[in-house]
Order: structure tokens, then C-alpha cells, then sequence
């Protein structure tokens, strides 16, 4: 699982941030990129080659979450796994 608490950078970024006591704010583009890219490759390591992403159930979220989820999206499939659905809702929604 990719997660923004490894010690790579994420948690000492977080740390240093003055929205510590706010963690979602801290979730940025950049961020949502790196965890991407690591979750991306932990999917290849294991033979994940295509995920589905459940377009009603993302539009269900208010629109300011979206500019958080594609760039995640996006790094997933930089490193080569497809992301069915992903392009439906930057069409839609990309902000």
C-alpha cells in the first residue's frame, strides 16, 4: 500500500508543514503524484496491470476532491497499469 506517512519524504513534509494540524489540506497535487507513482509500482510488482475506478461513486464526491484524485490517477498510469474510468471523470470534472 502506498501511503503519504512513508519516510521517504512524505512524513518529514508533513511535519514541517504549518497545516499539520489540518493533514487533508497537506494533500496536494505534488503529493498525490509521488503516491501514485509508488502505488503504480507496488501494482506492477504484483501483477496488477488494469484498475477500475467506479466513475458514479467518484462524481458522488464534491468537485475540489477531484483536483486531488487525478493526479493520482494520472501517476498510476505514467508507470503503465490502466486506469479505466479515470478519463471519464477528468473530461467531466478536471479542475
Amino acid at each position: 500500500m502506498a501511503s503519504s506517512a512513508e519516510q521517504e519524504s512524505f512524513l518529514s513534509h508533513y511535519r514541517n508543514s504549518t497545516l499539520s494540524r489540518f493533514p487533508r489540506q497537506s494533500w496536494d497535487s505534488k503529493a498525490a503524484s509521488r503516491v501514485g507513482e509508488k502505488l503504480g509500482l507496488r501494482l506492477k510488482g504484483i501483477g496488477v496491470s488494469n484498475i477500475y475506478i467506479d466513475l458514479n461513486e467518484e462524481l458522488s464526491r464534491p468537485i475540489h476532491y477531484r483536483k486531488r484524485v487525478l493526479p493520482l490517477f494520472d501517476s498510476v498510469k505514467r508507470v503503465g497499469i490502466v486506469v479505466d474510468g479515470a478519463e471519464k471523470l477528468g473530461e467531466i470534472g478536471h479542475v
